[in-house]
C-alpha cells in the first residue's frame, strides 16, 4: 500500500526520536526512554498517530506541499521502521530491568545512532530489512 510521506517531517521526527534517545542515555533516564518507546510504538500504527511526524508536519511545514517535499512510499515500511525504533528501546529498557544495565543503555545509545543514521543519511536499517523481508516472502510464494 503506497502512502504519502512529508520526507523533511519523516527527517525530523527520526531524528527528533534519535536525539530524546540520546538524552534518555546521557541521563540515563528510564521515564524518558520509556516515553519515547511508547511515541515510537504510538507512530508504528501510522503516520497519523507519529505524534514527532505530525508535529513538524503540521507546525513547521504547515501543510505546504513545496517546503515538505512529499513522496509515495510504502506504508509497510515506514510502520516496520518505527516499529522496529520503538521494539529496540523496548528491548533495551528490559535488559536495564533485568540488571543487564551496562548492555540495555548500549542497546538503547546503538538504537539513537540507528535513527540518527535514518534521518541524517537517509539510510534507515529496518527499512532495508523490510525490503529484503518483504522480497523473501514474494519469492516463497512463487
Amino acid at each position: 500500500m503506497q502512502c504519502s510521506i512529508s520526507n523533511s517531517s519523516l527527517k525530523f521526527a527520526r531524528n527528533a526520536s534519535g536525539l530524546l534517545i540520546l538524552a534518555a542515555y546521557l541521563l540515563h533516564s528510564v521515564e524518558l526512554a520509556i516515553a519515547i518507546a511508547a511515541i515510537m510504538l504510538l507512530g508504528a500504527f501510522s503516520i497519523k498517530t507519529n505524534i514527532l511526524y505530525q508535529f513538524y508536519y503540521h507546525v513547521v511545514g504547515k501543510g505546504s506541499k513545496e517546503k515538505l517535499n512529499i513522496l509515495e512510499k510504502d506504508g509497510g515500511e515506514v510502520i516496520f521502521s518505527w516499529t522496529m525504533g520503538g521494539v529496540f528501546v523496548v528491548i533495551g529498557l528490559i535488559l536495564i530491568y533485568f540488571n543487564l544495565v551496562t548492555l540495555g543503555w548500549i542497546f538503547i545509545l546503538i538504537t539513537s545512532m540507528l535513527m540518527f543514521c535514518a534521518g541524517f543519511l537517509n539510510f534507515c536499517v529496518a527499512s532495508m530489512m523490510y525490503a529484503v523481508f518483504k522480497k523473501m516472502i514474494q519469492n516463497t510464494k512463487k
